[in-house]
């Protein structure tokens, strides 16, 4: 079957494919991204928490350039 620029179905097929692999990848990457994000927001929280009070007691003993520089 010689490819012609008048024969599209053998390029529409190879389209056609590569979007349902597309979209199957895609559909993996959201689940998974869901499925991690509120144990990635809870570990964010806890870190934030974390140096919350460690920096405000610098603040309070640092001017604001200096604490910048931390």
């Amino acid at each position: 079957m010689p490819l012609s620029s008048g024969d599209m179905r053998l390029t529409r097929r190879i389209l056609v494919a590569l979007l349902v692999v597309i979209t199957a990848l895609v559909a993996v990457i959201a689940y998974r991204t869901a499925t991690y994000a509120p144990v990635i927001l809870i570990v964010m929280n806890v870190a934030y928490a974390a140096g919350a009070y460690p920096f405000g007691h610098l603040s309070d003993r640092l001017r604001r350039r200096s604490l910048l520089a931390v």
